[in-house]
């Protein structure tokens, strides 16, 4: 999933989490949406694997 998909399923889930009532076909799409942007990054793309040495938890 690249960026923009990512972009895209976050826009529809706030879509669909604003709306009053929900039809079974929405309900299973938020609920796939939100397991496909909770779902481990891929691990062939160096962009996400990257961590940048100017941030860290260290308390150094």
């Amino acid at each position: 999933m690249n960026e923009q998909e990512k972009i895209t399923a976050s826009q529809r889930v706030v879509q669909l989490t604003t709306q009053r009532e929900l039809t079974e076909a929405e309900q299973v799409e938020l609920t796939n949406l939100r397991e496909l942007l909770a779902a481990q990054p891929d691990l062939n793309n160096p962009e996400e694997d990257f961590i940048n040495p100017l941030i860290t938890n260290s308390g150094e």
